[in-house]
């Protein structure tokens, strides 16, 4: 009797733990502005090499140019899908940002580069 006792609860044990409580949930949002490389220090230089730009209007423009033999500089639309910022350019796949929790910064990766880039200023 107790094998089945226990065997019954077994189930309903699985399903309590596989359920997110929604007080845990954080809805993301994104700030339009110009995103870059923070220059902490006082004297760190006024423009930065790799500037992303994103729009109220659903378009951004993202700029680097670390690599003086491949400037990079494409435009397109951007999309919100949970934590990831979606930026999809005219005849690309998306590239994915993840929005950091509790801060204004986002991050990538491809293959080993890793970069972050934060809210240097809000879009009016």
């Amino acid at each position: 009797m107790r094998t089945l006792l226990a065997l019954s609860l077994l189930p309903s044990l699985l399903c309590l733990s596989a359920t997110v409580p929604e007080y845990g949930r954080t809805l993301h949002t994104i700030r339009t502005g110009n995103y870059g490389v923070c220059g902490c220090a006082d004297n760190a230089a006024a423009t930065t090499p790799v500037v992303l730009t994103v729009r109220e209007d659903g378009t951004f423009r993202f700029v680097d140019h670390t690599d003086t033999s491949h400037f990079v500089d494409v435009s397109g639309q951007w999309r919100l899908e949970g934590s990831k910022l979606l930026l999809t350019a005219t005849g690309a796949s998306p590239r994915a940002w993840t929005c950091e929790r509790n801060s204004t910064c986002l991050r990538t990766r491809t293959g080993m580069k890793f970069r972050r880039l934060c809210l240097l200023e809000d879009q009016p």
